[in-house]
Order: C-alpha cells, then sequence, then structure tokens
C-alpha cells in the first residue's frame, strides 16, 4: 500500500509538471506579436507615427483596400479605428501584425510619406502592401 502512495504522488506529481509545461506553451503560442518584435522596439521618434491609407495585393491578385490604419507610439497599431495588434522597427523597416493570426506579418521600408513593403501568413502565401499619408 504505501509503494502505491508513493507512484501515486509521483504520478500526481509527473502530472501537475506536464500540465504547467502545457500551459506555458499555450500561453507562449499566444503571443499576440509579431515574432520580431521580441527582439525590437516600437521606435518613438518613428515617422510612422500618424495615420495612413493601406491596401495590399496577395500573390498578384488585385488590389484590395483601402483601410485606414495609425501606428501609435505604445506600440500597438489600428484598423479603421479599432485595435489591430502590434508593430515594431527595424531601422528603416517596419514590422507589424494581427494577434488572432502571428504568422501574418507585414515588413516594409518606413519614408515620410510612404511604407512599402511585403507581407505573408499563415497558409503561406505572400503578396505586397503600400501605404500613404
Amino acid at each position: 500500500a504505501e509503494m502505491r502512495r508513493q507512484i501515486s504522488k509521483s504520478a500526481l506529481v509527473c502530472l501537475v509538471g506536464l500540465f504547467a509545461t502545457a500551459a506555458a506553451a499555450q500561453e507562449k503560442a499566444a503571443d499576440p506579436n509579431p515574432l520580431a518584435c521580441g527582439v525590437y522596439e516600437p521606435q518613438p521618434n518613428s515617422p510612422a507615427l500618424a495615420k495612413w491609407t493601406l491596401r495590399q495585393r496577395d500573390d498578384g491578385a488585385d488590389w484590395t483596400g483601402p483601410w485606414t490604419i495609425e501606428f501609435k507610439a505604445d506600440g500597438t497599431w489600428t484598423q479603421d479605428g479599432a485595435k489591430a495588434g502590434s508593430w515594431c522597427q527595424n531601422g528603416d523597416t517596419i514590422i507589424f501584425g494581427f494577434p488572432n493570426s502571428v504568422r501574418t506579418t507585414y515588413r516594409g521600408a518606413v519614408g515620410v510619406t510612404s511604407i512599402q513593403g511585403v507581407e505573408s501568413w499563415d497558409g503561406g502565401g505572400t503578396g505586397i502592401f503600400e501605404a500613404t499619408r
């Protein structure tokens, strides 16, 4: 009986450890930021801090949009007035994405009046985008 109790305690400790590990992995997977934003930060003096008109073209299809987006100093951005996700910047390259689609990212060169770059999404598709003031 004592041996069974020791085995039961060990099994319980293992189960608790497995659940804690699974919960930590799930929390990490739910991180809403583009992966690059774990390394880079939003830039407080970025020319991206403004409202832009965004349009995109997926895999050679017709242009879609426009949408009004705005990059905010706190590292978030909005689309048509609603919070859309997070952004960060490395030099002149801005990276932004959506929390409900962590593999969907936009990467582009920030200029004074335009941002132009590439996009990719979870299904493996790619495209281009441009944002203008």
